[in-house]
Formats: structure tokens, sequence, C-alpha cells
């Protein structure tokens, strides 16, 4: 399991300071991440000793920005680092197979079966585990004031987990799988389902897809919600401290529209394209290793991405990151407006100047031509 060198401690969550740490040690499965990072970097500005627990090949660091990483096949060694813990966060993350940046996606399903098998025997005293809200119902359509879905299960789990990405579908597998294990140890699980989240060093593979190419866009355009990994780690340590239990949906309150997120984004000329042009377009950007969008999460971007998080926010959580500025963070401006005035003017002058030296270039050598 490798570091990400690339975190720094600016992405640490530093919202809702009143969550106390209730817990003393905190052991996290998977982390190889930008979420994983922000939350040691969280837990080691509290004073929590945190370990994880992953998988560490021949040759990798054993430690993940200054924390000790066990590797699940040491039994011995995973069994001492449950024993006493007051938590368990689960996040499991491949780090590149993921969703959206934070290793929201494919789930290690094997390290986490094999962590709870070993927890069994002394259970901790809480366990969140990071799920997503991609995978459920978004069928309510958006009106306004938004009709979002709230916490409730994917399409009956296990028939409709077929319908879903492989991605989507490890995830909520996961999520089920460890709800199951709470029930019967008898240990609180809070379920973490974050939508798209934004991070100032992770640009998802939603951001980076045709459908948020500058000249295309897809008519209609969604809308959707982005919060920022900084909210995600508060959630967690609300969840964490308060000892809470049941699924809970992380999301601002405000939502992007189409014209809004283009106007953010300097994108506002586009052409407006059927969904299903643009998901060809995709498939083809895939082939080429032009784009990191999976096809069989394509489909995905074309929905309303909005969900409702008043249960979260009963808790005491809040987000403190609004959708635009979730969305500011993880986008890169076009090109062209994020230029000076003074270098845009001299592009300008230095094109027109090219074009005209073209021309007389070109009308020089016909004529040459002519009175040969």
């Amino acid at each position: 399991m490798s570091p990400l060198a690339e975190a720094s401690a600016t992405e640490t969550s530093q919202a809702d300071p009143g969550a106390a740490a209730t817990a003393d040690r905190v052991v996290l499965v998977g982390g190889d991440c930008v979420l994983g990072v922000a939350l040691l970097e969280r837990w080691a500005e509290a004073g929590i000793a945190a370990t994880v627990i992953g998988r560490v090949l021949d040759g990798e660091p054993t430690e993940l920005v200054g924390h000790p990483v066990i590797d699940v096949d040491r039994h011995g060694a995973v069994a001492a680092t449950l024993a006493g813990a007051d938590e368990l966060t689960i996040l499991a993350a491949s780090g590149v197979d993921d969703v959206d940046g934070s290793g929201i996606g494919l789930a290690d399903e094997g390290l986490v079966a094999a962590v709870l098998l070993a927890a069994a025997v002394d259970p901790p005293a809480h366990v969140t585990v990071i799920s997503t809200a991609l995978a459920y119902d978004r069928r309510t359509p958006v009106v306004s004031p938004p009709v979002a879905n709230v916490e409730s299960d994917p399409f009956g789990l296990v028939a409709s987990l077929k319908r879903l990405p492989e991605a989507l579908g490890s995830r909520v597998t996961l999520e089920y799988n460890v709800a199951q294990w709470g029930d019967r140890n008898n240990v609180p699980v809070a379920a973490l389902r974050p939508v798209l989240c934004a991070s100032l060093y992770a640009r998802g593979w939603y951001d980076r897809s045709g459908w948020r190419t500058r000249r295309l866009r897809p008519a209609p355009q969604p809308t959707v919600q982005y919060v920022h990994v900084r909210d995600v780690v508060a959630a967690v340590e609300t969840v964490r401290s308060g000892r809470c239990s049941g699924p809970f949906n992380v999301a601002p309150d405000d939502v992007l529209d189409g014209p809004s997120a283009a106007e953010l984004g300097d994108r506002r000329l586009g052409v407006g394209v059927p969904s299903g042009l643009l998901r060809v377009l995709d498939w083809v950007r895939w082939l080429v290793w032009w784009s990191p969008t999976p096809p069989s999460l394509v489909r995905l971007v074309g929905a309303d991405l909005v969900v409702d998080s008043t249960a979260l926010g009963l808790t005491g959580w809040s987000a403190t990151h609004t959708s635009a500025e979730a969305f500011l963070v993880a986008h890169a401006p076009a090109w062209w407006p994020s230029l000076s005035a003074r270098r845009r003017q001299d592009l300008v002058l230095g094109g027109a100047a090219s074009v005209l030296l073209a021309g007389l270039g070109g009308a020089g050598w016909g004529i040459a031509r002519r009175w040969r």
C-alpha cells in the first residue's frame, strides 16, 4: 500500500471541531486514497492513535502518512491490532479504480471479510463503512425544491445488484455485509453514502469524461451535487463520536444545474448532444486511453445525482462547502479564461500574425509558380 504523496494537510478536515474524539484508537481498513489520507491526518491532529490494515506488497512501505500499515495476511498482527479498538472505519478503497477520486469505488471485499472475521473475537465499539450514494435509486425527478432520494435499500439488493456497474455493486455489497456483521455482533454500524466527492488532489472519472468536455454537453444536462472531501471526513467524525447507526447520505444542501456548472467551469459555450451519442463517445475515448471513464459507469452521469442528507444533519453534521465550492475545487478552469488578459492579447496577436504570414507566404508561392 503506497502513501499518496500528493495529498497534503490542507485537505485535512477542519469542519465540525466540536465532534470531540470519544475513541482513543481507530483502525482504518484500506485508505490508500485522498479520503483515507485526509482521515488519518484528521485523527493525527486530534491525537487519536490510528492504524491501517491493508495489503502490503513486497517492497512497498509499511506506513501511510506516518501511520503503520498492517498486512492483512499477518493474521496474528491483525488480531492484535483489532483487540480493544474503539472504532473500525472501513474504506477498503482500491486506490486506483475509484469512482470519484476519493477511493469510493471497487472495494477489496476479501480484505474486509478477513478483518471482520478477526474483529468478531473482540468487536470494536463502533463501525463506520464508506458506501456510495451513486448506487441508489434516483428515479424521482428533481424539482424545485429538490425531491431527492433518502436513505433506502438499493433496488432490493440481490437482484438489483446485477444492474449496477461493478464499482458500485461491490460498494453496496460491502455496506450490506458490514451491516449484517454488525447485527450479528451487536455493534452499531453507520454507513456513509457520499455523492460525487471533490478534492483538490483528485479529479474523478466523472469530471474527466466526455460529459464534461468543453464543447459538448448532455441534453438535457443533469442536476448534480458535489461534496468536499473535508465534509466527508467531518461526517465520519460525527457518526464515530456519536456512535450512530444506520445509513446516511453525505451531500450539501444545494444542487448544481447544467448551466450553473458550465458557468462555474468557464464552459458556457457548448453544443447539446443526445445522451446516447455521448455514451458512444466515452466508449471510444475509453478504448483509446483518452478517458478514465469506464463504459460501465458512463450511464450514471446522464442521471440527476441528487440525494437528501437530512438524516445526517440531525446528528449535528452540516456541510461547510456548497456544491458550487466543491465543484470549483475539483475542476480546473478552461485554459483560455485562466490566462491573464495580457497573455490572451499576446496569443491573439501572435496567432493573427502567423495567419497573415502564412497567407502572404502562400500567395507568394502561388505567384512564383505562375511565373515559372
